[in-house]
């Protein structure tokens, strides 16, 4: 009989501290960036590893964010009417420094224009266009299944580590008229973000005062099954 009351009531007690030891998964996010800046440039990130202590990595999610911002100068070396438009293709990558291992890639573009038109000149003059802003984010999740082992000791551990950002620009410039000297001018900033989503580590549960209900829950049903047992009995 007292073995049974004893399995009833720690069966009870078991049902009310089940919700508490349940884990959900959590993300922690590190970022950095750089510029605006002239293009071309190449710089080091600094972010932060995901300490292991903290619980079960699950994944890693990568977002990288380019902007670019568009100013032409242009200037007419004749007489007449010139016009000036075209493109800028920008690019930016987020790599592992020292093994050119690609992360992410962003390519903004945008057209090179004066409100939305060709830049016209007359006469030995110089103009500019309008400036313009143009932004691409890219984002890749990797399961930690999917780590490579150079990943795993790039993204785990203490501290921090570093990713090298590049940016790029290209333009491609169509002028008619007068013969014309151009002058891009390319600013771009990057960013990135590293996610970790993780299952924490669930500690040995320890009955607090907001627990108490749900204990004296599990005692009642454990209660209650050895009544029923009782009454069956008899």
């Amino acid at each position: 009989m007292k073995k049974n009351v004893i399995l009833s009531v720690g069966a009870g007690l078991l049902l009310g501290l089940a919700v508490q030891v349940q884990a959900s998964t959590m993300d922690f996010t590190t970022n950095a960036s750089y510029g605006p800046a002239l293009t071309d440039w190449s710089t080091n990130l600094s972010l932060q590893k995901f300490n292991a202590s903290l619980g079960t990595l699950n994944s890693v999610t990568i977002t990288l964010n380019d902007s670019v911002v568009s100013g032409n100068l242009a200037y007419s070396n004749a007489s007449g009417t010139s016009s000036v438009y075209g493109t800028i293709a920008a690019a930016m990558d987020l790599t592992i420094p020292g093994t050119g291992t690609l992360l992410a890639t962003a390519e903004p573009s945008l057209n090179i224009a004066s409100k939305g038109a060709p830049l016209t000149l007359v006469g030995k003059v110089s103009g500019s266009t309008s400036a313009q802003k143009s932004e691409d984010t890219s984002s890749t999740t990797l399961a930690y299944a999917d780590l490579t082992q150079l990943e795993k000791q790039l993204f785990i551990g203490s501290g921090n580590f570093l990713l090298a950002l590049s940016a790029y620009s290209d333009t491609n410039l169509h002028v008619s008229g007068s013969t014309l000297s151009t002058t891009p001018n390319f600013l771009t900033s990057g960013s990135a973000a590293i996610s970790y989503n993780y299952t924490p580590f669930v500690p040995s549960p320890v009955p607090e005062p907001g627990t108490l209900p749900l204990i004296l829950c599990g005692f009642l049903a454990g209660m209650t099954l050895l009544a029923r047992r009782k009454s069956q009995r008899s």
